[in-house]
């Protein structure tokens, strides 16, 4: 199981992002990536997993129903299916869609938040309406960190807007200097 993990929600925008952001993972943190990314065709999942594979040293799955959370890993989400965070495992469920999407980062962010509290980090990227905010707003109460990306550098800006405007944001930055305070965080909690 791994001692922390770093949950990741995009939509509009956000494919090249997301591999932007995965190239700067480092393998020697005890951490696992969890991406929520909304985007409505089938096989998409299987074409980001062969993309961030190609870039970063993580091993990238697909999450598959009772998956445990290992660290030096990267899951992603596969469409029609919130991913939950329990104990160390992930899960998926054909619950009601949440902010007209399923799999929802709030879903995401809310059991990360309740299973791994202080040991949790949020990301919000682009993305067009507000999901992700409530999700943030969850982790912040548990204890853990929530980064935005910097609006301006976002394709569609309404995700992290809405994130800087209704939750106490750690941290506002461009999708590269994300990796950096991941790692510097983990290393001041180790």
């Amino acid at each position: 199981m791994a001692g922390y993990i770093v949950v990741i929600g995009a939509s509009a925008g956000g494919l090249n992002t997301v591999v932007q952001l995965v190239k700067g993972f480092k393998k020697d943190l005890d951490a696992a990536y969890i991406i929520v990314l909304h985007l409505f065709e089938t096989k998409i999942g299987e074409y980001l997993v062969a993309k961030i594979q190609d870039r970063t040293p993580l091993s990238c799955l697909l999450v598959q129903d009772n998956m445990e959370v290992l660290p030096g890993h990267v899951y992603v989400a596969v469409p029609n299916y919130h991913v939950l965070v329990n104990k160390g495992m992930l899960t998926l469920s054909a619950g009601a869609k949440e902010n007209r999407w399923r799999p929802s980062i709030d879903v995401l962010f809310r059991t990360a938040a309740a299973s791994y509290s202080n040991r949790v980090i949020g990301i919000v990227l682009t993305g067009m309406l507000n999901d992700g905010t409530t999700g943030s707003s969850a982790i912040k109460r548990s204890g853990g960190i929530v980064i935005a990306q910097d609006p301006n550098e976002a394709d569609y800006p309404d995700m992290p807007n809405s994130v800087i405007e209704n939750v106490e944001v750690d941290h506002v930055l461009t999708v590269s200097q994300m990796p950096g305070v991941i790692q510097n965080h983990h290393e001041s909690r180790s």
